[in-house]
């Protein structure tokens, strides 16, 4: 994706009729993974009663 981020603003830039456009940052969203962990957890401590 990193590579491609010249790419995607140009065309951002084209499709949203701007003139400038924002630097892009792809961030890795590691949310799911958080919430299978979390939820995995707590299904521990109820079979554990």
């Amino acid at each position: 994706m990193a590579a491609h981020v010249g790419f995607i603003r140009h065309e951002l830039s084209i499709r949203a009729k701007m003139r400038r456009t924002p630097k892009i940052r792809f961030i890795l969203d590691t949310s799911l993974e958080d919430g299978q962990s979390m939820i995995d957890y707590i299904a521990d401590l109820t079979d554990s009663r």
